[in-house]
This record gives C-alpha cells, structure tokens and sequence, in this order.
C-alpha cells in the first residue's frame, strides 16, 4: 500500500525531474 504511494510519487518527481526526490523515494523503496 505505501509502495504504491512511493512508485506513484517516484514517477511524479520523474516526471518534474525532481532529482533530490527521486534519489530520496529510491532509498525509500
């Protein structure tokens, strides 16, 4: 369930090219 919510976000901050959320969501996961 919060593996959903952190791949949804993951492509979100993909997509805005969020570089510091992406590599924080990929420690995450």
């Amino acid at each position: 369930m919060l593996r959903d919510e952190i791949n949804t976000a993951l492509k979100n901050a993909m997509k805005a090219r969020d570089e510091r959320r992406v590599s924080t969501l990929r420690l995450i996961n």
